[in-house]
């Protein structure tokens, strides 16, 4: 009963037929511009997409693969913002699930839309570069 947004590798696009009208699958589109509009993000859990899932305020399901993302994946799900599925146990009645844990439960969502307002008033570069220039 909602709608999606499938990004995949420009060399599987040819393969991958849309499900309904309510799935549109593309190789790209800006994340930043995405997120937002989206009420949870499916994603491996590298640390740049992690991070825009934060600023994002959005809770989201992550699919560890290898190096950072399991960590990562780890953190979310520790702050109460995100849930977890190894690839090795990845079904998808099992990511059902898990979705609809995340988009019945408020709390994922109250906690995510609290991180992403702290993260949203941060200047991280303003304050790193006062921190530079106090040091010189």
């Amino acid at each position: 009963g909602r709608r999606a947004v499938l990004i995949i590798g420009p060399t599987q696009i040819d393969d991958f037929s849309p499900f309904s009208d309510q799935h549109f699958t593309c190789s790209y589109v800006p994340f930043s511009k995405l997120f937002s509009r989206s009420c949870l993000i499916v994603h491996a859990g590298g640390i740049g997409t992690t991070g825009l899932v934060m600023r994002s305020g959005r809770p989201s399901l992550v699919v560890p693969h290898a190096h950072d993302q399991p960590d990562n994946a780890a953190r979310l799900t520790r702050l109460g913002i995100a849930r977890t599925i190894a690839p090795r146990r990845y079904t998808v009645d099992r990511s059902a699930k898990e979705l609809e844990r995340l988009l019945n439960q408020p709390a994922y969502a109250e906690r995510a839309q609290a991180i992403g307002e702290s993260l949203g008033n941060d200047d991280g570069a303003g304050r790193a570069a006062d921190a530079l220039e106090a040091l010189l």
